[in-house]
This record gives C-alpha cells, structure tokens and sequence, in this order.
C-alpha cells in the first residue's frame, strides 16, 4: 500500500463543537486589524491547541457528570431496595461495607468521578496557558505560569473551587485513588469519595463530597466564561493602545 492509500485508509471522525469557547475571541482579534501580523501564530503554535482543548472538554465534562448521575442513581435504587429489605441497616449496624449487586455501577461511578476531577483540571490548566499565551503572542506581555493559574481561579471572585480542585487532582493523580461510600443520613444518600482505602476514615484530608464536585464544575464553567470575556475585552482594547 502507498503512502497515498495509508493515508485515505483513516477516517477521522467528525468534530462538533457544542462550547464555541473560542469563536468570539476569534471574532474579536480578526475585527482588530493590529492583530494580523500577530495572527499569523493562532494556527502553527500553541495558542490553537489549548483552544481545542478547552472546547473539547468544555463538550464532553457535562456528558462526564451525566454518565456519573446514572450510575449513581442505579446504585441509589439499590439501596432503596436494601432499605426496604433491612440489608442496609444490617450492614450499618456491624460496620461492615454493601455489597452492590451492580459492581459495573460502582466501578463506573469511581471512574467517572476520577475523569472528572482530572479532566476539570486539566481544562483550568488550559485557561491558564491559553490567556498566558495570548498575552504573549498578541500583547507582547509575559506572566508567570502561577500568575495566569491565580487569574483563572480569582476570575469567579473567589478560589475556594481551584483550590480543592487542584488538592484533590493532585493527590489522584500522584498518590492515591477513589473509594465509594454513601450518606445515609442525608436525604438522596449523597455519595462520599474517600481518598484513603482504609475503612472508616473520612476526615477532611481524604472525603470528598459530591456538593465539591458541584462547586468545582460551577467554577469552573464561570471561569471559562469570565476568562473569554476577559480575552475579548484585552484584543478589542489593543486596537486603542
């Protein structure tokens, strides 16, 4: 097979953006003619990378949570089953751990949670370079990695989400990993993440809360928001400096 015939032998699947994160940032430079020269970077560095990968994850992180909330709620209907059976109190009252009949669920609910996290941080990070390197490429300014991370998280008035999202992604991706548990006292038997496989801990340092997760993916679209008109505003004033 020639090179031509490898070549026609991949099918590329299509790519639909559903974010448009970048379209009005797009809009903005090409209304500014004293941005053409600069332009000629969008599409051979890095500045067009980082915004593919902020649409593409700004896409598929929503479909990640809807993924996580159907296995949890198939792992809810069986503790409602165990509820009624008495299995749950059963199980309460010795200490010992549930076993769901449905591990597809619980594994998927671990693995769901766990991209997540990864792939929420992974997007801040993409925030961060991309206003970095439009400083750079069209403002000829240069910040520090740290000081774009600080704009992205200070960019919805308050870092409390950043902060726990870069702690926790951290400890997953470098040391440890997700174990399930649920809270029966609280209406809905909201799931806790524990970060420490040894039964019965859940202090501050290794339970996550489903109500993070929620701050976080909050957050994290009002900085993906912020951010873009942020960027919109510094390329349509460039045009008066």
């Amino acid at each position: 097979m020639n090179q031509a015939n490898k070549r026609n032998a991949i099918l590329e699947a299509e790519y639909r953006m559903a974010a448009h994160w970048a379209h009005p940032i797009r809009s903005a430079i090409e209304n500014n003619p004293r941005l053409a020269k600069q332009d000629e970077a969008w599409s051979k560095g890095s500045l067009s990378d980082r915004a593919f990968a902020i649409e593409t994850r700004l896409t598929y992180l929503p479909r990640i949570i809807m993924f996580l909330d159907d296995n949890l709620k198939e792992l809810n209907e069986e503790l409602g089953r165990g509820t009624i059976a008495g299995t749950v109190s059963y199980h309460l009252s010795r200490g010992a751990a549930f076993a769901f009949s449905n591990d597809k669920a619980v594994q998927q609910v671990l693995f769901g949670a766990t991209a997540f996290i990864t792939e929420s941080r992974s997007c801040f990070e993409n925030l961060a370079d991309f206003y970095r390197l439009f400083l750079e490429v069209y403002c000829n300014r240069t910040i520090k990695e740290r000081d774009s991370y600080n704009v992205v998280a200070m960019s919805t008035g308050e870092s409390a989400w950043a902060d726990a999202l870069r702690r926790i992604r951290g400890d997953l991706i470098h040391e440890r990993s997700l174990f399930l548990a649920f809270d029966i006292r609280e209406a809905g038997w909201p799931p806790i993440f524990s970060m420490n496989w040894r039964p019965g801990h859940f202090g501050p340092d290794d339970r996550i809360e489903l109500r993070t997760l929620v701050a976080i993916w909050e957050g994290l679209s009002q900085a993906a928001v912020a951010m873009q008109a942020k960027i919109v505003q510094i390329a349509r004033q460039e045009a008066h400096d």
